[in-house]
């Protein structure tokens, strides 16, 4: 039920209207009066009318002005005017100020009731439409997070999808986009207190990125941060017409921002005029080789550029992936140490896939342990077990019920919205309980399981891969409003709260 404001200095008027409207519509649940134009204003202020009946003739502020001023205030309200001349100028003048129309006194019953019959329709209308805009949109914004994330974890690797990249671009809705790099180089050691353990140093390098997020966002410009050690490598998107993303003037003061902000000396650098997707990866490259070969990359990134590049599946992208991983074996200080981790990043790359594909079966070559391999051989053990991977991947996608697919990919795509089997299942063309016979059939679990497992992993990883979102802003992004309910949904899927999880993900 909608509530209306009636504005007329005629109290006899006010009362045959309200008599009227109360015994012929629930349209209207709530009624306020005003007895002048200035009234008028005050209370639908405050009580933000749906529905407003503005007599012409009021003194003081008159009913035309008052629908100006209430159009800027509630530009959604709809504008009724009170008239007791049947006229085309006062028709027109309606129509001029946005009105949705007039009604000559004294009213008639019949002409007052299909006019707010209308009204109440056209509101739900408008009420209907904006919902679906605000799922679209935060769908959207969800895309464009998760893509950014995605983006993110390739950035340090000195190489990104550029097809998903270009993707990126076009969520954002930049037609002719510029891009820059940005490298933030940071001097550790002169932070005030001995940084020795990896956390803390993690909290510097996010504090100092989150001062170039914020200037980028300022400025009206996209970024994607990565990590190169102890630099910050960010790519900058957007349309604006300026010759730098970063002026100068600009640099000077972010600098100064990190020393006084985090205490720390930095030193900002700017890669200007990148051409095109080609410039941009030679230049990526190039940076990743200014770091003197550090990578800097963590066994999260590593996994899940590993995860991307099966999933893409050519043999281009398995090359790529190998020679990061070894790039990023040469980091490490310790042989052994670095064999133990490419291991364990391959084991829950295996547990992943599972999860992902439940009936993929792992043949004996995506199971080899490479510790157990020479330095001769274990490039090619790697690069063959990561085909193993792929080829069982597109065995899994190849197989199963349409119905089932569809419903797959329904919930890859959308398990950020609030999604019930009901839903699936109509989208898909089935009936509730024949989907879930079938996807039980093909998989071996249920629709709610699965979908839980596909928030609960970008749950995981968002935990571990950004450290500026707190567990409230995970939940909603990995698809659970209620941070409590994510929470015991979590521990219950993998033994530890998201804080346990996210402190041990860093520690180790």
């Amino acid at each position: 039920m909608y509530t209306l404001l009636i504005a007329d200095d005629e109290r006899l008027e006010r009362e045959a209207l309200k008599y009227i409207i109360r015994r012929g519509t629930a349209e209207i649940g709530n009624i306020i009066e005003a007895v002048n134009g200035r009234e008028a204003i005050e209370i639908a202020e405050k009580e933000k009318p749906d529905i407003a009946f503005l007599d012409i003739k009021m003194p003081g502020i008159n009913g035309v002005e008052a629908a100006r001023r209430l159009k800027e205030l509630l530009p959604a309200c709809k504008i009724v005017f009170l008239t007791a001349f049947d006229t085309f100028d006062y028709a027109r003048e309606a129509l001029r100020l946005g009105a949705e129309d007039f009604l000559v006194k004294p009213v008639e019953d019949e002409r007052v009731l299909e006019l707010l019959t209308l009204l109440a329709r056209r509101l739900r209308e408008e009420d209907q439409e904006k919902k679906k805009l605000d799922r679209t949109l935060e769908a959207l914004q969800g895309m464009i997070r998760a893509r950014e994330i995605e983006l993110s974890a390739q950035l340090a690797t000195g190489f990104l999808d550029t097809r998903k990249l270009a993707d990126f671009i076009t969520l954002l809705g930049i037609e002719s986009p510029r891009m820059e790099i940005a490298v933030l180089k940071v001097d550790l050691k002169s932070y005030p207190m001995r940084v020795d353990r990896e956390k803390h140093s993690e909290v510097l390098l996010s504090r100092c990125e989150q001062l170039l997020r914020r200037e980028a966002e300022k400025a009206g410009i996209h970024c994607i941060p990565g990590r190169l050690d102890s630099e910050i490598l960010m790519l900058l998107v957007g349309g604006t017409e300026a010759e730098t993303f970063f002026s100068p003037e600009i640099v000077e003061d972010l600098e100064r921002s990190v020393q006084e902000q985090v205490s720390l000396r930095g030193t900002l650098t700017i890669e200007e005029g990148i051409r095109d997707f080609s410039d941009l990866e030679r230049r990526l490259a190039r940076a990743v080789a200014a770091d003197g070969g550090r990578t800097g990359i963590s066994s999260l990134n590593i996994k899940e550029t590993l995860l991307q590049n099966i999933e893409r599946g050519e043999e281009s992208n398995l090359n790529q992936a190998v020679g990061m991983v070894f790039r990023w074996m040469d980091s490490l200080p310790e042989k052994d140490t670095a064999l133990d981790k490419l291991d364990e990043i391959l084991a829950v790359l295996r547990h992943d896939l599972s999860r992902r594909f439940p009936s993929l079966e792992l043949p004996s070559c995506a199971r080899v342990s490479l510790r157990e391999t020479t330095d001769e051989e274990r490039e090619a053990v790697l690069r063959e077990m990561l085909r193993c991977l792929r080829d069982g991947v597109r065995r899994q996608a190849e197989i199963g019920h349409p119905a089932v697919r569809f419903a797959i990919d329904v919930m890859r795509q959308r398990f950020r919205e609030e999604l019930s089997v009901e839903t699936i299942a109509g989208e898909a063309g089935h009936s509730p309980s024949h989907l879930s016979r079938l996807f039980r059939q093909e998989l071996g679990t249920s629709i709610l399981d699965f979908l839980t497992r596909l928030r609960i992993d970008e749950a995981r990883r968002l935990l571990l891969s950004d450290v500026s979102m707190n567990i409230g802003q995970i939940a909603e992004a990995a698809g659970y409003r209620d941070p409590n309910y994510f929470s015991r949904v979590f521990r219950r899927e993998t033994g530890v709260s998201p804080r346990e999880y996210r402190l041990s993900g860093k520690s180790g």
